[in-house]
């Protein structure tokens, strides 16, 4: 019995364009040199030419950070050292800049494919001086004159289950502008002092490429029509008028061939027998631009599952109803970062501080590092499109017993510790307010 798969096959009506198609494995085909295009044309579309691509980029970071990043909250048994780790770790959350930072990694990942930090000692900080450094991902390269292997992967070393044991990190940048006195010399750091962001799209993938990358060729086609539809536009308004005759018998000696003759403003005027005026139109399909712009940008987005409405930053060719059930696409995404976010960036965090935190003598109460335990990440809710009828949702979620009131501030970003102690606060001012307002009608 034969069987095959259609897709398998190669004839010559696809032999071209599965010519690309490989075996390699995920390291293999991210190859140093090919991540090295890859950022280089990245940053290109991303960041420098092309607006749209700028603006998906800080769309979605800011979406993730949401201006102010993840609270610590911390559900321990003591409320006096819970209140203590959460006021401390937002301090130095401030000090160091925590959210501009994490603005910076996750732009890097989008476009550089990887985010990397290490841990370093800010000595301008007090009293812990635990701060990270933000590194192009550039710097994350083998020591001079090393080669790939199975234990060394672009500037990781891997252990005997292939985890990352140390990273390799240059002290200059290889695009620095100082060419003449760069050297790849650079200094091992354990994993533990290196933070590596990155998706991993194949398994035993060590290093990440642009998460756009599928979409790079399509900023430059957005590019070229766009330039060309402005051309085809400028060419033709370069022309006020063309004289032109059918005539073949009729060759005026006194007028040569593109001979400019200018125009003089309100005049009417006549021209010779057998010759005629007219202007040049434009062939370019200026008509259709704002929809391929829209077709060609919804398929851009599609990668990192953003709505077209937010990409194009206009919703006027969206219904109400359209534009929400959109966002929960993009709002699940987002959410998804955000724990990626957790797992390789603030639990390792937190971890740090704490080390140094509870060295200083008063800083944290006497505690160990287990009741990190009781901590949780608490980010900024989604914005809603109608406040009004999700509030109405909870209230009925609520009345039925499928939601708790901690649930509820938690899926609002709101800490249900301080929301209590907030709301308590407000029911005392207003029993204040309404006996002092009796005791003067009286």
């Amino acid at each position: 019995m034969r069987a095959e798969y259609d897709a398998a096959a190669t004839g010559r009506h696809n032999q071209n364009h599965w010519a690309n198609a490989d075996g390699n494995s995920p390291n293999a085909a991210a190859s140093p040199t090919v991540r090295a295009e890859l950022r280089k044309r990245s940053r290109y579309e991303l960041l420098e030419s092309n607006s749209f691509g700028l603006g998906i980029v800080r769309t979605l970071a800011t979406d993730l950070v949401a201006s102010t990043g993840p609270r610590l909250t911390v559900a321990g048994p003591d409320p006096i050292a819970n209140q203590a780790i959460e006021t401390q770790w937002q301090k130095w959350a401030k000090a160091i800049k925590l959210p501009a930072k994490l603005t910076t990694m996750r732009q890097a990942k989008i476009v550089d494919g990887e985010a990397v930090a290490l841990r370093v000692n800010n000595p301008r900080l007090f009293p812990v001086q635990l701060d990270i450094r933000l590194l192009e991902c550039d710097h994350l390269a083998n020591p001079n004159g090393q080669f790939e292997n199975t234990r060394l992967v672009d500037g990781i070393e891997l252990d005997e289950i292939g985890e990352p044991l140390r990273y390799h990190l240059l002290d200059d940048h290889p695009g620095s502008d100082n060419v003449f006195n760069f050297t790849a010399a650079g200094n091992w750091h354990a994993a533990g002092d290196v933070i590596h962001w990155y998706r991993e799209d194949r398994p035993g993938q060590r290093r990440g490429i642009p998460e756009m990358v599928a979409a790079l060729s399509l900023f430059a086609q957005l590019r070229r029509y766009t330039l060309a539809t402005v051309a085809a536009a400028e060419v033709a308004s370069d022309f006020a008028a063309i004289v032109y005759t059918d005539s073949p018998a009729f060759d005026p000696a006194d007028m040569d061939d593109f001979e400019s003759v200018p125009i003089e403003a309100r005049t009417m005027t006549t021209l010779p027998y057998g010759w005629k005026i007219s202007q040049l139109k434009p062939e370019q399909p200026s008509t259709q631009y704002p929809a391929f712009v829209r077709q060609l940008m919804t398929e851009i987005v599609r990668g990192v599952s953003m709505p077209l409405n937010k990409a194009l930053g206009d919703s006027s060719g969206s219904s109400f109803s359209s534009g929400r059930l959109d966002h929960h696409i993009y709002h699940s995404a987002i959410d998804a970062e955000r724990q990626s976010a957790e797992a390789d960036i603030f639990n390792r965090l937190l971890v740090w501080w704490f080390d140094e935190a509870s060295l200083v003598p008063g800083h944290l109460p006497a505690i160990s590092a287990q009741y990190l335990d009781h901590a949780r990440w608490v980010w900024p809710a989604h914005p809603q499109i109608d406040e009004s009828k999700s509030a109405a949702a909870a209230a009925t979620l609520h009345d039925r017993g499928l939601i708790s009131d901690e649930g509820y501030w938690i899926s609002r970003g709101q800490d249900p510790a301080a929301q209590y102690e907030a709301l308590s606060r407000q029911r005392e001012h207003r029993q204040a307010e309404a006996e002092q307002t009796e005791e003067s009608e009286i």
